[in-house]
């Protein structure tokens, strides 16, 4: 295989982060953001093993409560598949002052959970996060303005608390909507797609805070279209709003 007018032969987990590096420094945008297409034509089986991850925790939330729509976030580090378990003792003092992670996470099988709040959390022991909204007023229609604002403070967040606990390799991130077969947002236009049940952008690979303001926009790009409106993807951080 060619990567980057590389011969790569018996690529493991443990070339990764170099070949990152590597597309970060050949990407042509000022933000250094890159597609996941790039990584996951080096190793495909990651490429499933994060996918499949991700789906099936996904149709596990589908059918549950299948009146109400939810919105599901995950943060994977794609070396998460390798580790087997974190600090908890760490990660409790990680999650003080923090606005999406506030409140108590308790113990159980898989990890630390919390269901205080709107959104229940979850920190598995390989140290993927995980967070779910089950709408409680579902009739008012979906709330997309509040998920992208509570989307970009679990990015920054658990970006600040993966760097706590010293897991510096880069994170994919992912946002669902599942159950919205025919709903409309709230105060929004009318649907573009009615009979689409789930939303499920491509995930975005982020490695440091730098990116978040780009990237945080351009997965809620298809999202923001679904419901109606004419967005489109940035291809430069937004001078205003950086990573805020």
């Amino acid at each position: 295989m060619i990567v980057n007018n590389k011969v790569i032969k018996n690529i493991g987990l443990e070339d990764i982060e170099n070949m990152i590096e590597d597309a970060i420094g050949c990407s042509n945008n000022s933000s250094n953001s890159f597609d996941l297409k790039l990584i996951f034509d080096v190793n495909m089986q990651l490429r499933e093993k994060i996918n499949n991850y991700r789906d099936e925790r996904v149709q596990k939330f589908a059918s549950e409560n299948e009146d109400k729509y939810k919105i599901i976030f995950h943060a994977i580090p794609i070396d998460a598949f390798l580790r087997t378990r974190i600090d908890t003792a760490k990660v409790r003092s990680a999650f003080r002052y923090k606005k999406f992670f506030t409140g108590h996470f308790s113990h159980d099988f898989e990890g630390l959970y919390n269901n205080e709040g709107l959104f229940k959390k979850r920190l598995f022991r390989n140290g993927i996060f995980e967070a779910i909204l089950v709408e409680y007023r579902p009739e008012e229609g979906v709330n997309v303005n509040h998920s992208y604002n509570e989307f970009k403070k679990f990015v920054n967040e658990s970006l600040d608390i993966y760097g706590e606990l010293d897991i510096s390799c880069p994170i994919v991130y992912f946002i669902t909507f599942t159950n919205v077969k025919g709903r409309s947002m709230i105060e929004g236009p009318i649907l573009n797609d009615c009979e689409r049940d789930v939303l499920n952008p491509t995930g975005v690979i982020i490695k440091d805070k730098d990116q978040v303001g780009i990237e945080v926009e351009n997965i809620f790009v298809p999202i923001w279209n679904h419901f109606g409106y004419d967005e489109d993807y940035l291809f430069d951080v937004p001078e205003k709003e950086g990573n805020q």
